[in-house]
């Protein structure tokens, strides 16, 4: 028999991030799927690992304590992801909170108990699993605030998977992110002085690396010439691939300048963009239309079955032209406005051309820019 306790807090916590890593679906699914726990005699720690074929994640978690059957020196655990991450999730957390796992000699079976709980699974075959090499930490640059600096621009990346677009582009100065029609960047400095090679610009799978990190303040990375790696605490080790396909040049949207540059209060301009978004409706790819003059920030939506909605920002000592109509997808400029760091930030537009693709500055880096659509514009782009 095999047996390993765990304090229940840890071991869900590692399984939470582990199971954001691993395969729902797809290929990766077919040659990836499940999480992997190895036990080890003379090892204080068990490693668990999740890969969905473009990221490696792997964590050590100190157990209560282990037991192996004599003259075995290693155990591996391949378990189903979603529903061992659910279980172990739902069961108490707190001091002295313990979850066990257990292998009956001669079994296929992998029984999970905590308190009165009890449960069994199907242990899934380790034979054809990935294996990915454990990085040397001291090869790697400290660079502040990794996680958080990716999760402030993955919001502009495309949701097609077979694009470089899907991934956030870093460039030694800033991270950045555009699916042609919004786009962010933010300053993230990265030694020039280290091997890593930003002579060209790098981009990564960025959506589930961001949520893995996103409570990270400062990580190490470095990079090998196809894959990222990252080190946000002594215990966990990732590994991203990079995209082969060159990333397009934001510079003609960073270059733009504008006529007209409005102070806003975060909050106030979301709150007023999250209620008129409201009458949205199950129209799938809805519009709002903004009303910039006279001192006022206007917002409104309308169903033609249901009714319509608007709302206004003041604006005292600014926008004091005729009013002019904006045109956007709701979803992208409040997400823009969303992840901007900071409570205040700057609304640039053009009012001669209100066409012109909008900016969102925060003043301490934070920059976004979110195209406008066409007045009746069925869809965005068109």
């Amino acid at each position: 028999m095999t047996k390993v306790v765990f304090e229940t807090s840890t071991l869900a916590d590692v399984l939470k991030k582990a199971s954001l890593v691993a395969p729902s679906r797809g290929e990766a699914f077919d040659k990836a799927a499940g999480v992997l726990i190895t036990v080890a005699r003379d090892i204080d720690q068990i490693m668990v690992q999740a890969t969905n074929l473009e990221i490696f994640y792997t964590e050590w978690i100190s157990p209560v304590s282990v037991t192996l059957p004599d003259g075995v020196d290693e155990v591996k655990w391949r378990l189903p992801s979603r529903s061992t991450a659910a279980i172990v999730g739902s069961f108490p957390i707190g001091s002295g909170k313990e979850v066990w796992l257990e292998q009956p000699a001669g079994t296929n079976t992998l029984k999970i108990g905590s308190g009165r709980a009890r449960g069994s699974f199907q242990l899934i075959d380790t034979k054809y699993y990935p294996v990915w090499d454990i990085f040397d930490p001291d090869d790697l640059t400290d660079v502040e605030d990794f996680g958080a600096r990716l999760a402030q621009v993955e919001w502009a990346c495309s949701d097609e998977v077979e694009t470089s677009f899907n991934g956030v582009n870093l460039t030694g100065d800033y991270a950045q992110a555009t699916d042609r029609y919004r786009a962010a960047r933010v300053p993230l400095k990265v030694d020039a002085d280290t091997a890593w090679p930003f002579a060209e610009s790098v981009t990564v799978p960025s959506r589930i690396l961001s949520q893995i990190m996103k409570q990270s303040g400062q990580a190490a990375i470095g990079c090998t010439p196809t894959q990222l790696l990252v080190l946000p605490n002594e215990h966990v080790q990732i590994r991203a691939n990079l995209f082969g396909q060159e990333y397009m040049s934001l510079a003609k949207i960073t270059g733009q300048e504008y006529t007209h540059t409005v102070p806003v209060n975060k909050a106030g301009l979301l709150e007023v963009l999250n209620r008129v978004q409201l009458m949205a409706g199950s129209d799938r790819l809805p519009s709002m239309r903004m009303f910039i003059g006279k001192g006022e920030i206007a917002a409104m939506m309308e169903d033609v079955e249901e009714g319509h909605l608007g709302d206004i920002l003041e604006t005292p000592g600014y926008c004091d032209h005729e009013r002019v109509q904006i045109v956007f997808t709701p979803k992208f400029l409040i997400e823009a406005l969303d992840k901007c760091p900071s409570a205040k930030l700057t609304f640039s537009y053009d009012a001669s051309n209100p066409m012109k693709i909008i900016k969102i500055d925060d003043g301490a880096g934070y920059e976004a820019w979110v195209m406008t659509r066409r007045p009746n514009a069925p869809s965005q782009g068109e």
